[in-house]
């Protein structure tokens, strides 16, 4: 099966990563400084996505290769279970 492409801005990217953070949030039950540290790893994941995208510093191959295997391989591990 395919996986479905999305043609997402910059802004749209930001935006549902804030927004997801936020709905984590008010789903746990955290605010204050818990909330702020969310907060903070959500604009850190928002800037290094940003910055692969634009190509100012861009997650390297190897990276990428690897986060790919250990993901079949969890998927793989998931199917077994079901």
């Amino acid at each position: 099966m395919e996986e479905k492409k999305y043609e997402l801005s910059l802004s749209d990217i930001q935006m549902l990563i804030g927004l997801g953070a936020d709905s984590v949030c008010k789903k746990s039950g955290l605010n204050g400084t818990s909330s702020d540290f969310v907060t903070a790893v959500a604009a850190g994941i928002y800037k290094k996505v940003e910055d692969h995208l634009t190509g100012k510093c861009e997650f390297t191959k190897e990276q990428i290769d690897t986060y790919n295997l250990l993901s079949e391989l969890f998927d793989k591990l998931e199917m077994r279970e079901r």
